[in-house]
């Protein structure tokens, strides 16, 4: 059945075989991939990961380690990350973020019309050891899907690896 948020299959409560049973959907036309969005966790904060991520460029590729995995081979400076996310609610949110880099690199987060940049300093000296990192605040508006858009800075940029960015209401 059609709705305004979607489409809702029904199926029979009890399945037709328990151990080998198949749906399948025939639908018209072309079906557009929908992006991923993160949604916010119970106290509020955005947790954006190498799993949620769209990656533009080459080089990049998520990589399993740890629950979420890490983003590697970001060599070029041309290349970033994006994320699409739901704000829960209007206000400031503290940036935090775990990277790991041989030399200090810069970096700018874009959601929507505001830019904060994001400074990988100290170096960990090795791009599998991952240290943890502040970098202010950012103000967003609530109920909105918004674009989250990591991006290196050209001066000042060495390659990273990326693990994951988090956004904190300020209280």
């Amino acid at each position: 059945a059609a709705r305004a948020d979607g489409v809702v299959v029904s199926v029979p409560a009890q399945a037709p075989d328990p151990n080998a049973s198949v749906v399948v959907l025939q639908v018209k036309g072309e079906v557009p991939a929908q992006p991923y969005v993160v949604a916010p966790t119970k106290e509020g904060a955005l947790a954006l990961t190498a799993a949620t991520a769209t990656l533009n460029g080459s080089t990049l590729r998520a990589e399993p380690s740890g629950p979420t995995g890490n983003i590697g081979f970001w060599n070029k400076p041309d290349e970033t990350i994006q994320w699409l996310a739901k704000v829960p609610a209007d206000g400031k949110y503290a940036i935090r973020f775990e990277a790991a880099s041989q030399k200090d690199s810069k970096l700018a987060l874009t959601a929507g019309d505001k830019s904060v940049a994001l400074a990988v300093a100290p170096a960990t000296g090795d791009l599998r050891k991952y240290n943890k990192y502040k970098a202010g605040e950012i103000e967003l508006k609530a109920g909105r899907q918004v674009k989250f858009v990591l991006a290196p800075v050209k001066e000042g940029w060495q390659p990273v690896n990326f693990h994951e960015l988090r956004l904190e209401p300020v209280k």
